[in-house]
């Protein structure tokens, strides 16, 4: 199954395609889209590749569904998050 490890609110996330995730500290609307550019790892279900200290060129995309409590957001990374797979990882 392909997943990355993100970067993002000063925490590290392991993220997979499809998933809900709270992540805090979110900017932008219900229902906008996403990029997290701070990839750590990626792995396309046979490959893993790991960066120093992030992988240049990747990316995850995905949704935000809502905002949650205080400042709190809560995003769904959709099939935009396949494209962690499809990136040629730079070793």
């Amino acid at each position: 199954m392909p997943y990355a490890i993100i970067k993002t609110g000063g925490k590290q996330f392991r993220v997979e395609p499809g998933r809900t995730y709270k992540i805090p500290s979110l900017l932008g609307d219900a229902g906008s889209a996403i990029e997290f550019n701070d990839v750590l790892l990626g792995n396309d279900g046979s490959t893993v590749k790991t960066g120093v200290p992030s992988l240049s060129g990747a990316k995850v995309t995905g949704e935000i569904v809502r905002h949650g409590r205080g400042d709190r957001g809560l995003s769904r990374l959709g099939p935009a998050c396949r494209a962690v797979a499809d990136t040629p990882f730079s070793s």
